[in-house]
């Protein structure tokens, strides 16, 4: 068996082709053979086949680790994240007792759009006074996304009284809610603020962030963007922005792919970062026609040719019940305008827009883990993005269905923009799209203020930090609406 393994790895079909030799010959046919196959059908594009198989080699052994996470990566790909999620489930029956495969399996469904999912199959193996600190967290970073912030709160505490410099969980609980000084995780903070210079980077980088946001909470805003300034140049040092790589994906040519008729139901809802699309697009999925599937990475993988046209639509539709419209709400698909409008000349566009003044502020006040967002860590490098982001929101297709949504008219007045909105869609009205939001999978930094009531506190915000965005504005300026930009 070793052997078939190692061919599997180097020649997919001589393996497919032994492991079919061999368990024709076989007495009894074991789940090793029938995973081989899988395996090798799926490297070699044969997703039908390999998940036949890979079923098989499942019913033939419940508990054969690896044809279970082979198929249940072959589903997530596919975008039945459902059906993946059932067979992790499967699979962890089958291994009762392993605690440490039960996390990877979380970690698998966590990173899945089925929060209510990993919660129960975190409480169902990770509960009890033996959890570690890297599985509570886990259960803090679930319980984040799927907005029940007290639990989060109280998790993330938990970690740190175990692993007090823990990155992840001085971020999490530092993003779960409003802070303030009686709090004891600021008591924390002020503890690590002492000795922070011999901690390791991360959870320096972390610290600065969340005392800069503790001091943000209290109106401290000297002290805030001292931190913010700390953070940032931190995080610069490990990761910087390439100016000299494209802001935009190199698209297509029409005579390579001719354009097609589909896209109807795709929708996608971007702008700046920290514009308003996850406000809008988490109310717009309680639509009964709608529905929303978070930041999606997949239309620059579909422009490097990594997964197909009908890949995307796949990861828009999943396994759930279907819907008229379904909404991709990352905002940097802005950089794929001209494919979109060549691969899915049907698809509706939200735009949303909002004072680059508070956008800049907003960005360099928060913290990104991904390299996308590199740029957000220092000022010339945010303007500059704005910059080609107008550069390529004026060069859009002029044929894409478009509509702007402003930032300040859709919390002030929620209502004429959702009706707006759902008209540009093709749907009815419906009363659910005003309520706030209270459960599900909201992953992204607006985590918190997404599920808040709509409010115009935000507005203007820009104001209070003037004194400390000199460069943002010496760029635009500090009337009432920006200079700088283009008619």
């Amino acid at each position: 068996m070793n052997k078939l393994r190692d061919l599997l790895h180097h020649d997919p079909a001589a393996a497919l082709k032994a492991a079919r030799s061999l368990d024709a010959s076989l007495e009894v046919p074991t789940a090793e053979t029938a995973f081989v196959m899988g395996a090798a059908l799926q490297a070699l594009k044969r997703e039908q086949e390999a998940e036949a198989s890979l079923g098989e080699a499942l019913r033939r052994n419940p508990a054969h680790r690896h044809a279970g996470i082979a198929l249940a990566h072959l589903q997530r790909n596919q975008g039945r994240y459902r059906a993946a999620a059932a067979t992790v489930e499967a699979l962890v029956t089958a291994l009762p007792g392993d605690r440490r495969f039960a996390l990877h399996a979380i970690g698998f469904l966590r990173d899945t759009p089925l929060p209510d999912e990993a919660e129960h199959l975190w409480l169902s193996t990770q509960q009890g006074a033996d959890a570690d600190s890297e599985a509570i967290y886990m259960g803090g970073e679930i319980a984040l996304i799927s907005g029940d912030f007290a639990t989060a709160r109280a998790r993330f505490d938990r970690c740190l009284s175990l692993d007090p410099v823990n990155p992840g969980a001085i971020h999490g609980r530092a993003i779960a809610g409003s802070l303030s000084p009686d709090d004891g995780f600021a008591k924390h903070l002020a503890s690590l603020a002492r000795v922070c210079q011999r901690l390791p980077n991360d959870s320096r980088i972390m610290l600065e962030f969340a005392l800069g946001k503790l001091a943000m909470d209290c109106g401290d805003l000297p002290t805030a963007f001292g931190h913010f300034d700390r953070a940032n140049a931190a995080r610069r040092a490990q990761m910087t922005w390439n100016r000299s790589e494209p802001t935009l994906s190199a698209h297509w040519p029409a005579a390579d792919r001719p354009q097609s008729s589909r896209g109807d139901a795709v929708v996608l809802v971007l702008g700046m970062p920290r514009s308003g699309t996850t406000l809008l697009a988490t109310r717009l999925g309680q639509h009964p026609g709608i529905a929303e599937r978070g930041e999606l990475p997949w239309l620059g993988m579909l422009e490097a040719s990594e997964i197909t046209a009908n890949d995307y639509l796949h990861h828009l539709r999943q396994d759930d019940s279907p819907r008229a419209r379904y909404i991709d709400k990352n905002p940097l698909n802005f950089r794929h305008l001209d494919l979109v409008a060549q691969e899915f000349p049907r698809a509706r566009v939200l735009h949303c827009r909002r004072d680059p003044r508070d956008t800049a502020v907003s960005c360099y006040a928060q913290y990104f883990a991904h390299a996308d967002m590199a740029w957000s860590s220092s000022w010339p490098d945010i303007l500059e993005f704005q910059r080609r982001y107008r550069e390529a929101i004026a060069r859009r297709p002029s044929d894409i269905a478009w509509l702007d949504i402003d930032y300040a008219e859709l919390v002030a007045s929620p209502e004429t923009v959702m009706r707006r909105a759902l008209g540009f869609l093709g749907l009815d009205w419906d009363e659910s799209v005003l309520a706030t939001p209270e459960r599900g999978s909201i992953g992204t930094a607006s985590i918190w203020q997404a599920r808040q009531p709509m409010h115009t506190r935000s507005l203007g915000r820009w104001r209070d930090a003037a004194p400390f965005i000199k460069p943002v504005l010496d760029a635009y300026g500090v009337g009432s609406e920006p200079t700088g930009l283009p008619p």
